[in-house]
């Protein structure tokens, strides 16, 4: 697929240069051993009756979950713990007493207090050891200046903080989207034993033959909204039955009519052999909305204008269903926290709840209806029996490119390479390639189109392998019984 007025990349992938995040800066806190160490121990911590009540994976889950919920709504969402307490990185600036605060409520939810009583716990050695932990500001472009001979050395919370900036940075102007038309020429059209097709006249008949691809005139503009996973997200151009009408007038059920996807845009930071930069891998996905809540990982919340990141939560699991953290949501209303959305979340988790009691009352299986695009959209974890599409295809990927050469300019280096044609000689296992006049003539015959791996079958030679056979079974001597 090629554009005669667009100069593509060959790779969807970008050289993170010095340029490509001049002047951002990023706020990191790197714990010492001792402080991840109680942070260990904080996990295994808590009395006999609450280990009987939670799931066995909800207590490991328990303080990194909580802690992680609660600063991104602190902090607009920008932010990320490391699981096992190396680093806690953002792009804005954590207060000492925001720290000190959650991480003493997490020791007391770990002993089994409510937020009532956790809230009134004595600071806790390790919590003020975590806010006694010095934040530093850091200009990113600093760890991404060459060095001689070898990649540059970053730190962990380099490749979650990148593409954070390079996905605000691309949602910073719209995404063109238009359909591509074929660029046609006119051909000889040739019958199947390879001949010029004529008409009834005796007149030469041609074909259209696409040669290359070009931009039609009709394009729109699309907004995408960047993510806490530091991808982006076409948040309020959904598609599925129920938002792209089709001609076909195909009848589906509710259920299937309801269902949709939103086209997601991914950016990831990696290091690859002989590649002296680090590198940002882009890509294209479609991300399915869940029907229900109970049964979902993950979810997004759209926490409205002014620049914020979409939410991308965990949810934690109660018995064989899952929930919103409770303890975060609690937390955050003491706060005096807009949590609105994350009690919506908790109110739609209740009534789901409610319809699984019903099934399982009545034993039946419980089926759900996806409601219509709102601000809180749980993520389907499989992909199986859903009415929207499995991949974004080859379009999307050049759009993608597209964009980002528009927003970047540049500042968009590209990691290329080139291909050089080459021809091989046929190998002794590859099929036969035959005209269409031998293969009609084989057919006809009767004769095999493959015979990879058999001599040419002809009768002499059946023949005299069979009479040779023979005589060896008359010269084998006669066992007596």
């Amino acid at each position: 697929m090629s554009d005669t007025t667009a100069t593509l990349p060959s790779t969807l992938t970008l050289r993170c240069t010095p340029e490509l995040v001049q002047g951002q800066k990023v706020y990191v806190r790197i714990f010492p051993r001792s402080v991840r160490d109680e942070w260990e121990k904080l996990k295994g911590d808590g009395g006999d009756e609450q280990k009987g009540q939670q799931h066995p994976n909800e207590k490991k889950n328990l303080p990194y979950s909580t802690a992680l919920t609660y600063l991104k709504f602190k902090t607009g969402g920008y932010v990320h713990l490391d699981r096992y307490l190396n680093f806690l990185v953002s792009l804005e600036k954590i207060d000492d007493e925001t720290l000190r605060h959650v991480f003493r409520c997490i020791v007391g939810y770990s002993k089994g207090l409510n937020t009532d009583e956790a809230v009134l716990l004595d600071v806790p050695p390790v919590a003020d050891a975590i806010a006694n932990t010095p934040e530093q500001e850091f200009d990113m472009a600093r760890f991404l200046k060459p060095v001689p001979g070898k990649q540059p050395k970053c730190p962990d919370w380099m490749y979650v903080a990148v593409p954070w900036v390079v996905s605000k940075k691309l949602a910073e102007q719209k995404f063109t989207i238009y359909d591509l038309v074929p660029i046609t020429e006119k051909a000889p059209a040739k019958d199947k034993d390879g001949s010029l097709k004529l008409d009834t006249d005796g007149e030469q008949v041609y074909r259209n033959r696409t040669i290359g691809w070009k931009a039609n005139p009709n394009k729109r503009e699309v907004t995408y909204l960047p993510d806490t996973r530091g991808g982006l997200i076409a948040w309020d151009h959904p598609f599925g039955r129920k938002y792209n009408v089709r001609d076909d007038g195909t009848a589906v059920n509710e259920a299937t009519k309801a269902q949709y996807a939103m086209s997601r845009l991914s950016v990831v930071m990696k290091t690859e052999p002989n590649v002296v930069h680090p590198v940002v891998f882009l890509d294209a996905h479609v991300t399915r909305v869940h029907s229900n809540m109970v049964f979902a990982k993950t979810t997004h919340i759209y926490q409205g204008s002014g620049g914020l990141p979409i939410l991308h939560t965990d949810l934690v699991r109660s018995g064989s269903v899952r929930e919103v953290n409770e303890r975060a949501l609690e937390l955050l209303g003491r706060d005096e926290m807009d949590v609105s959305l994350l009690q919506e979340l908790q109110t739609r988790v209740t009534k789901e709840r409610a319809v699984l009691e019903r099934a399982a009352a009545d034993g039946e299986f419980p089926s759900f209806i996806t409601p219509d695009a709102g601000a809180v959209r749980p993520l389907m974890p499989k992909n199986d029996n859903f009415a929207v599409g499995t991949g974004p295809g080859t379009l999307h990927l050049r759009l993608l490119a597209e964009h980002v050469t528009k927003v970047l300019g540049e500042k968009a280096s590209w990691v290329d390479f080139s291909v050089e044609p080459m021809n091989f000689e046929p190998r002794p296992t590859d099929k036969q390639k035959m005209p269409p006049q031998e293969r009609s003539r084989r057919i006809e015959a009767g004769e095999l189109l493959h015979t990879i791996g058999f001599p040419p079958a002809r009768r002499d030679r059946c023949l005299r392998e069979r009479s040779r056979i023979r005589a060896a079974a008359d010269r084998m001597p006669v066992v007596p019984a």
